[in-house]
């Protein structure tokens, strides 16, 4: 453990995925930069279970020291953050306590907050430039796109509610190949402007209980260039619980149980996307309850385990990421189950186990070179009695080095630059490093004072 973070007094509780970014000038020299520390950007309360109001705190990402924390009461909704004004430095972007949505500069000041709703529970805020344009839009659960000044561009498809709801997290994807970007939510794509592009329903995909979606993943899954949607939930009325969805909203895989875990009662969890095995082909980790951890695989006939992990403890909706630490072609899978953190090879042997406790929402770690140290590092969250945050590296620095910066919960490498910039045109992930919430190894950090891409 390089560093671990006890809260502050009361308020040591976090739920949700840290942020990492440059937000503090730790060098002195009138800028903030790639040459600076980074931060990591953790949501902390004192109440669990959305009792009460939460606090964002910004720490040092080689220390753990906080450099300031913004007193705005707000949700629990996983925050994103992001260059939306083009001023070159990062702003925040959280949900109030009393459901706006509100945006901070780097340094913790107000920017603005909405007058806009939305009531989601264990869901998260995007970043995406929808248009191309170089405005960037704020992205909610639910279909609601606001502007960079915090002014709707697309209403809620379910308005305001004082009722709270478990949605899914948007992912903006440019999935008809014409140059803007649909917003992809659960079982539904939209284009840019909020007109409907398809919805997936029927028994060949999971139908997800009532007042809840499906939180998917987005990939070349089957090795054809194109992107496919990794949808899975309950088998509710006998419907599946894995398909995989065509960038069009076709259906072209359905699997309605894991035969190696056949009695788990849902997969309705945060999915991942990395090649674990090393050859070539993407892999999906997604947690099962209510034991489950399973690496899945795109095959002929359908989807089939690379490996089930089924020692856990039961879990509620927490994630998992990936990433290759000694950069020798396979990468490990990390998932947090209420009680621990388990680190996987990709034969399916536990390679590391660290306790921490949590009532699990959508959180789950992630891999950055915290300390521009040239070597990667991964932060993990917890609640109910561990240290909210928590940050382990390798004992002597072995590990490949990565990007300083994990800005969202929708992560996948090409939406930000390393310096938080948000792109007008992102490359299509899929044709380049082919991961989703997973982090990308990098070939020069350590005190480059440019993005690295």
């Amino acid at each position: 453990m390089q560093w671990e973070w006890g809260g502050d007094g009361a308020t040591a509780q976090s739920a949700t995925t840290p942020l990492v970014a440059n937000l503090t000038d730790d060098n002195n020299d009138g800028n903030v930069d790639l040459c600076d520390t980074p931060d990591v950007v953790v949501l902390a309360w004192a109440q669990a279970g959305n009792a009460g109001p939460g606090y964002l705190y910004v720490l040092d990402g080689q220390t753990g020291i906080e450099h300031f924390h913004i007193d705005t009461g707000l949700d629990d909704i996983n925050p994103a953050l992001g260059d939306i004004d083009s001023d070159g430095l990062p702003e925040l972007v959280a949900q109030t306590f009393d459901g706006g949505i509100v945006a901070f500069e780097h340094d913790g000041t107000l920017k603005w907050q909405s007058t806009s709703r939305v009531w989601p529970r264990f869901n998260a805020i995007s970043l995406a430039d929808l248009e191309g344009d170089g405005d960037v839009e704020i992205l909610l659960p639910g279909g609601l796109v606001l502007d960079h000044d915090g002014l709707v561009v697309v209403p809620s498809y379910l308005g305001a509610s004082d009722d709270f709801w478990e949605g899914s997290t948007p992912i903006a994807m440019d999935l008809d190949g014409d140059g803007d970007l649909e917003v992809l939510e659960g079982r539904r794509a939209f284009h840019h402007d909020g007109t409907p592009m398809w919805q997936v329903a029927g028994p060949d995909c999971p139908q997800p209980p009532e007042g809840a979606d499906i939180m998917p993943a987005v990939a070349d899954l089957d090795g054809d260039g194109a992107p496919e949607v990794f949808l899975s939930g309950n088998a509710d009325n006998g419907a599946a619980m894995f398909c995989i969805v065509g960038a069009g909203g076709e259906v072209e895989r359905s699997q309605l149980v894991l035969p190696e875990a056949a009695d788990a009662i849902d997969w309705l969890r945060p999915p991942a996307v990395h090649d674990m095995d090393g050859d070539g082909d993407a892999e999906v980790g997604i947690g099962g309850s209510s034991h489950y951890f399973a690496v899945l695989r795109v095959a002929a006939g359908g989807i089939e385990t690379m490996f089930v992990a089924n020692d856990l403890d039961d879990t509620g909706n927490a994630g998992a990421t990936a990433f290759d630490f000694l950069g020798d072609g396979t990468a490990e899978a990390i998932y947090m189950d209420q009680s621990r953190l388990v680190v996987y090879a990709a034969s399916g042997e536990v390679e590391m186990s660290i306790p921490r406790t949590s009532y699990t929402q959508i959180e789950y770690p992630v891999v950055a070179d915290v300390d521009n140290d040239g070597s990667a590092e991964f932060v993990v969250t917890s609640n109910g009695g561990s240290p909210p945050v928590r940050v382990y590296r390798d004992a002597r620095d072995r590990w490949v080095p990565a990007r300083r910066i994990w800005n969202q919960h929708a992560y996948h490498v090409t939406n930000v630059r390393e310096d938080g910039t948000i792109p007008a045109h992102p490359a299509p992930h899929w044709e380049q490093l082919n991961t989703f919430r997973t982090q990308a190894q990098i070939a020069v950090t350590g005190g480059a004072c440019r993005p690295a891409g």
